[in-house]
């Protein structure tokens, strides 16, 4: 039998034996209701009218008229009375004293006709007073008599209407009681149902319930039987079947998501070594045949050409810093910094292109602190991808750079630079949309201005990686204005003097100290150790090569102690890989201390640490910089 169609039917049980005492309790209560009412009537009887005080009292009053008529009042009151209690008192003994009471009644009512008649006699001349005084005073002493037997039933009637009224009473009681007990016992009985219901049936599911959440899949529970929460825990055990199959697809999405995401990884590390390793090569000719090139024709094809591979590096860069922006593993530097200057370099950059479409560049800057930490680099190209973009689309007036102070606290200063321009504006459902990755305004514009949509969005990713966010106000035909924010750490104590900025400075620097050093190219590109070797050889120093990593580690091996000053290891070779190369150097006596700097068309931050855990001093990207790579040699010659 089912769950409920047992509660229906201790349902139905309890209701009936609840329905039958509350009849009974309702019948009593009508019956003792009706008691009291007969009591009260009895009393009536007994107490307002058949008093023998009265007739005594009243001895020679009945000559009265008035005295006379209100005796007679008070009888047809006991008449009405007894004719009431006549239609209401049930039982044989009221009867009989209800009729004893109208029999004594009718004998006093024929006896005061008679005192009345005897003293209508009185009055009448001629009479014999003293035979009539004293028939009055047998008839008074008969008529107390009479009283006397009417007050003796009366209070018979008035005890055995009280005695019903207790009886009536004590049986409300014991049903009350009862009614009370009934409902009792019934809720006491249904809730230790209920609670052993619910410890047989419900405690197993809430037992598997916690083992599912626990994590053990494989849990089951008995279902054996026809009620409901049999069904339950069969459909339970049917969910926890499903939700193992679930976590088992769950569990090889994921494993097929990872290895979607290292195939990513690879794909792109792999994309990044074949991108910039070319890129190397065509800027580092190009920067090569620039410093040897006399002819102004020559000239001008080589800073358009160094212009097209900047460009084409650009969108490299995007598109990988995106990547490693979106795949979590793009890290900041913390450097000290002057932020002063950033809006005057980045104005410097784009000033040629500013000057070509006759446009002003402006800068206005806040009174800020001239010590801060942050990544200048980043900080960089999130404002050039924003004056950039200005330049693009203004064609006439302006694009002004402005750094404002918004805020600081003890340990930190927040910054919000803004590009100002006079360009085209942006609608307002434009604006929502722009700082979503590879969207522009609309179709036409990657025609019209060219880009991939990239810029916006790497700029919001980098001040929200610095703590910030990115924005626009603008006004279609007046001009936008692009702000983000950034906060920065304070510096604190002195900090150590930083080295020379330019890059003819740093060559300088190179010739003097260290001309004539020797230096190990592990390089496997012709191309690459042409461009490596002419920036090299560029400030003094002296250039061996090796091809791959085992012919590295075998130069440093074979070498005499002080040799190689230093050794520029690229990452990915035949035969050995510049990361198990400098393992086995820094195994070797001679290899120790020398130091090693990655040159890797490997630009992700898992590739510098790779690196650096291998036992590399530091990290240089290619495309190569000449700054950058002269700032490295600087600081680990010295």
């Amino acid at each position: 039998m089912s769950v409920s169609a047992r509660l229906r039917i201790i349902s139905a049980l309890a209701a009936a034996a609840l329905l039958a005492l509350g009849g009974i309790l309702v019948g009593t209560f009508r019956e003792f209701n009706f008691a009291k009412s007969n009591a009260t009537l009895a009393n009536a009887i007994s107490d307002n009218y058949f008093q023998r005080a009265a007739f005594r009292d009243q001895y020679f009053l009945f000559r009265e008229a008035h005295l006379r008529a209100s005796w007679e009042k008070k009888r047809r009151l006991a008449d009405e009375l007894l004719g009431e209690a006549t239609e209401k008192f049930t039982r044989e003994r009221e009867k009989r004293l209800l009729e004893q009471l109208r029999r004594n009644t009718d004998d006093a009512t024929q006896l005061f006709q008679r005192i009345v008649q005897n003293t209508e006699a009185l009055k009448t001349p001629g009479t014999n007073k003293l035979i009539h005084e004293e028939l009055d005073r047998r008839l008074y002493s008969q008529l107390l008599l009479k009283a006397t037997s009417l007050q003796n039933a009366a209070l018979a009637l008035q005890s055995a209407t009280d005695e019903r009224v207790e009886a009536t009473y004590r049986r409300l009681s014991i049903t009350v009681i009862l009614f009370a007990f009934t409902l009792g016992i019934g809720s006491i009985m249904l809730t230790l149902h209920l609670s052993r219901l619910l410890k047989q049936r419900l405690l197993p599911l809430h037992d598997g319930a916690q083992m599912i959440a626990d994590g053990n899949l494989e849990y089951r529970i008995e279902d054996g039987g026809a009620d409901e929460f049999s069904d339950l825990a069969h459909s339970f055990n049917e969910m926890a079947i499903k939700i193992s199959a679930m976590q088992l697809d769950l569990a090889n999405r994921a494993e097929a998501a990872e290895a979607a995401n290292r195939a990513k990884s690879a794909f792109l590390a792999n994309m990044s070594h074949e991108l910039r390793t070319p890129m190397n090569g065509i800027m580092g000719m190009i920067e090569l045949a620039t410093h040897r090139a006399t002819d102004p024709k020559q000239l001008g094809w080589l800073n358009n050409s160094k212009a097209s591979a900047r460009h084409l590096l650009s969108i490299i860069n995007d598109i990988l810093d995106f990547s490693k922006i979106e795949a979590g593993k793009f890290q900041l530097s913390e450097e000290e910094m002057d932020v002063r200057v950033l809006p005057f370099n980045v104005c410097s950059m784009v000033a040629e292109g500013a000057a070509a479409k006759g446009l002003q560049l402006k800068t206005d800057v806040d009174s800020l602190p001239p010590k801060l930490l942050g990544d200048s680099t980043r900080l960089t190209q999130a404002l050039l991808n924003l004056v950039g973009n200005a330049i693009k689309f203004t064609r006439t007036g302006s694009v002004t750079i402005r750094a404002i102070q918004e805020d600081e606290d003890a340990h930190s200063v927040a910054l919000r630079f803004e590009v100002i321009d006079t360009g085209i504006g942006i609608s307002p459902e434009t604006m929502g949309r722009l700082f979503t990755p590879f969207e522009q305004a609309d179709a036409s514009t990657v025609r019209c201005y060219g880009g991939t949509g990239l810029g916006l969005a790497i700029t919001r990713r980098l001040a929200q990686l610095m703590g910030g966010d990115a924005g626009v106000d603008s006004v279609v035909g007046e001009g936008s204005t692009f702000w983000f924010t950034v906060r920065l750490r304070k510096v604190e104590g002195d900090s150590p003097a930083s080295m020379p900025a330019s890059e003819a400075a740093m060559a300088e620097l190179l010739r003097e100290r260290h001309g004539g050093t020797r230096v190990l190219l592990v390089e496997d590109n012709e191309v690459n150790q042409m461009v490596a070797q002419a920036m090299l050889e560029e400030v003094g120093l002296v250039c061996d090569f090796a091809e791959d990593g085992e012919i590295a580690v075998g130069k440093i091996r074979d070498a005499q102690p002080g040799t190689y000053a230093l050794a520029l290891m690229d990452i990915q070779m035949p035969r050995m890989d510049g990361v198990t190369a400098t393992k086995l150097i820094r195994q070797l006596e001679s290899g120790k201390k020398i130091p090693i700097v990655a040159m890797t068309a490997n630009a992700f931050n898992d590739d510098e640490v790779r690196c650096l855990e291998a036992g590399m001093n530091d990290f240089v990207s290619k495309p190569v910089a000449p700054d950058r790579l002269y700032g490295v040699l600087l600081k680990w010659l010295a």
